[in-house]
């Protein structure tokens, strides 16, 4: 399965060095958890002190947030199901929010 993921840039110098975009390459059985799990150890998602939170969406749907830098991720979606059953036209689009953590 050849997923094609994209996110936004969280600041003027990620614009520069990126990258913003990807093709990746999955088995078909692979499933939604570890598409989100390889992405994160690849590090595909920086962050600043107003870009630390990112919402993935797929479709016109949201399937996971990820709160960064502690990478804590809640799905949306069943996340032990494979990827090519949840993601919309193999691929995925990631949006940065700015999320006040409480003190």
């Amino acid at each position: 399965m050849q997923l094609y993921v994209c996110r936004d840039s969280c600041c003027a110098q990620d614009d520069q060095i990126g990258p913003l975009d990807g093709y990746f390459e999955f088995h078909d059985h692979i499933s939604f958890e570890h598409v989100i799990q390889h992405l994160l150890n690849i590090s595909f998602f920086p962050h600043t002190a107003t870009h630390n939170h990112i919402i993935g969406k797929t479709g016109k749907h949201n399937v996971v947030e990820i709160l960064l830098p502690n990478d804590k991720i809640f799905y949306h979606v069943l996340k032990n199901r494979f990827a090519k059953n949840i993601i919309q036209n193999n691929s995925l689009y990631f949006e940065y929010t700015y999320l006040r953590y409480p003190r």
